[in-house]
Formats: C-alpha cells, structure tokens, sequence
C-alpha cells in the first residue's frame, strides 16, 4: 500500500510532461491576411530577390499571425511595388531562407508568408 503514492505521483508527472510536450508543438495561426493576386506575387518575389536583403534565422517556423521580435529590421515596398500591388501599401516585408513574409510594422505581426521562388 506504500506504493500507492508513488504510482500516482508517477502517472500525474508523465501526465503533466506529455501534455507539456503537446503544448510546445502548437502554433497558432490566428490574425489578418492581405490578399494578393498571384501576378502581383510574382513581381513581389522578383522586386524581393532582385534586392536580396540578407535572410533572418529563425528558431521556428513562422505562420500569418506570428509576431516578430523588435530587433528583426523590416524593408518597405517601393513605390513601384506598391503601385503594382496596392494592397502592400501599409506593410513591410523581410525574408528567410525559404520565403518572404509580408508584415504589418505598426504590431510587428505577419500578414501574409510567399514562397521566395516563383
């Protein structure tokens, strides 16, 4: 009967880990998105890689809704692009290996995630 304890105990710490573990993997996805068409992404991503700023590295994988941390330095649209796509005007973007995430500057927030290669 002394092992009683302990056995519960062990049952709630494995609990508690697993649900721990399971609470590490979730990413939320929750904030506004801006439509863009897909010829407008396309002058986008050329305008993009033409300037090549250089990539940030991430621990994590970044989804529209994401916050960005104060340090990550954001590029404005030029006024070309912002003519070409209109509804970029009030955003800001930065890029990673992979892709350019578009973001909104006043909450830091991503907006909008475009694969880098057309």
């Amino acid at each position: 009967m002394t092992r009683l304890p302990y056995l519960l105990a062990s049952a709630l710490l494995a609990a508690g880990m697993t649900a721990a573990m399971a609470q590490t993997t979730v990413i939320e996805t929750t904030g506004p998105t801006i439509e863009i068409a897909p010829e407008q992404e396309t002058v986008v991503r050329r305008y993009v890689i033409e300037r090549r700023p250089a990539p940030i590295v991430l621990e994590r994988q970044i989804t529209v809704g994401a916050e960005l941390p104060p340090d990550v330095v954001l590029h404005d649209f030029s006024p070309e692009i912002i003519e070409t796509a209109p509804s970029l005007r009030d955003y800001e973007y930065v890029t990673t290996e992979n892709e350019i995430l578009v973001v909104d500057p006043s909450t830091r927030r991503v907006v909008r995630v475009l694969e880098a290669a057309d």
